[in-house]
């Protein structure tokens, strides 16, 4: 439209993209509209594969003067696709009789298509997250990793990758070890597991219930129900009993506006800071505007509750949400690794912590009461020393003669995000058909170390 671009795209965030695009096209970034509400997942290769394709779109629509809408058939699209490759385990394990393991031989083979290199994954830090549930009480372990060009695509993120594949590995390696040693798979576990020690750096971690999660998983599960012998049950079909554990960060953490540490890492240069802009209206509602688009996680909806929470209301009603357009929210980072509670709801935070004491002042002034003897419920501000004085969003946002905004940030690094780690298993049993092989999904039990939980209903 003249000299500016309206762009519908996909992707896990939009002023990135726009900033992106913006150089491929030699545009002022100003002048360029992306809008990204929803997706219907973007698994990392998505939104990369989809990013080639904008300048050319934008061409064509300069070119032909009308709007442009690109869709591959499936075969072209997935050839532009990066994909989880192919990765080959391998392990040699000692152990005592008893079932203690003194050492480990860890090899992985990874193909990376025409790449040199074999992807983010498998750096140094990637690769002890994925070594680190087992080898803490080991005293002898190597791990190698080999890279193979291959013509296969090339490896992207799709959900991670290399990641699950190889803390995978580990977890078959387990039960092998166990069914050779003749312990229980769970006992195995818990012999080996990491468990966080005073003074232990290698493990810098607030928490790492590994111990709890076994154990509370297998009662809830009823794993002293097994039969300790395979197919040792009578009959045609067998039941088995099946767990596998993993940990992983728990959210990229970091700092929002306030804290010490935020100022210094968001003036860093390619710092990754989010935005949250709050609006209160004369209506009495709060619109929430953020730049994160959806791809099922329905992270505004947790947003939401925070917001909610901190301003005093006791439900979501009274919430407005808008997003994943330049137009309309402020700037931000992009999601991956679980930043939208933790990066993006630290500038959510922010601006409602702010909005909150904004509010208390102005009621304040009005009300001629100590903003400490405030309380704040449903958009009502009331003295708790005498309930009849008192006032409302609606009000204050009248006599503001317009809306009411302010805005939060936050930003990714430091410290904390080494501290954060997750953990959880999965508990299955399945029964088999032992005339035909065929088997089928009985149950599963899925304990995790979650933290606070935001949104119950997706909990």
């Amino acid at each position: 439209d003249g000299d500016r671009l309206t762009l519908w795209g996909m992707g896990q965030g939009i002023y990135p993209v726009r900033s992106a695009l913006a150089s491929a096209l030699g545009m002022d970034p100003a002048k360029i509209r992306f809008i990204n509400k929803y997706n219907g997942s973007t698994f990392g290769a998505a939104r990369l594969a989809a990013e080639r394709f904008y300048p050319l779109i934008a061409h064509l629509a300069k070119l032909t003067g009308r709007p442009v809408k690109v869709m591959l058939p499936k075969d072209q699209e997935l050839a532009q696709l990066l994909i989880k490759p192919e990765t080959i385990t391998k392990f040699k394990v000692g152990a005592k009789k008893d079932g203690r393991i003194t050492a480990i031989d860890h090899e992985v083979y990874v193909s990376c298509g025409d790449l040199e290199g074999s992807g983010h994954a498998s750096n140094p830090g990637s690769a002890t997250n994925q070594m680190d549930l087992y080898t803490s009480t080991v005293p002898h372990w190597r791990s190698l990793w080999c890279a193979y060009r291959t013509n296969a695509n090339r490896p992207g993120p799709s959900r991670s990758y290399y990641q699950q594949e190889t803390k995978w590995s580990w977890e078959i390696m387990m039960d092998e070890m166990a069914e050779t040693l003749g312990l229980d798979p769970i006992e195995f576990r818990r012999m080996h597991v990491t468990k966080l020690k005073p003074g232990d750096t290698r493990h810098p971690y607030e928490t790492l219930p590994s111990v709890e999660i076994l154990e509370e998983g297998a009662k809830a599960f009823g794993w002293d129900k097994r039969n300790a012998v395979p197919g040792g049950a009578p009959g045609r079909f067998k039941p088995g009993f099946g767990v596998g554990m993993s940990q992983h960060h728990g959210g990229l953490m970091g700092y929002h506006e306030g804290e010490e540490a935020f100022e210094r890492l968001a003036s860093a240069r390619g710092a990754a800071v989010f935005g949250t802009e709050l609006e209160l209206t004369a209506d009495g509602y709060v619109t929430l505007k953020v730049a994160l688009p959806d791809s099922g996680s329905n992270h505004c909806t947790a947003l939401a509750h925070l917001v909610a929470e901190m301003l005093g209301f006791t439900n979501r009603d009274r919430i407005r949400l808008m997003w994943g357009d330049t137009d309309i929210a402020p700037s931000s980072d992009e999601w991956f690794g679980g930043r939208t509670i933790t990066l993006q709801g630290a500038a959510t935070c922010s601006a409602a912590d702010k909005l909150r004491r904004d509010l208390l002042e102005r009621a304040s002034n009005a009300l001629k009461v100590d903003s400490a003897k405030l309380q704040i419920r449903d958009g009502t501000i009331f003295s708790t020393e005498d309930p009849k004085k008192a006032t409302t969003f609606s009000v204050l946002a009248k006599a503001n003669n317009g809306a009411i905004r302010q805005f939060g940030r936050g930003v990714a690094g430091g410290e904390r995000g080494a501290a954060n780690k997750g953990v959880g298993a999965c508990f299955v049993e399945v029964e088999v058909d032992t005339w035909t092989g065929n088997w089928r999904f009985i149950r599963a039990v899925y304990p995790h170390d979650t933290g606070l939980v935001i949104n119950p209903l997706v909990a």
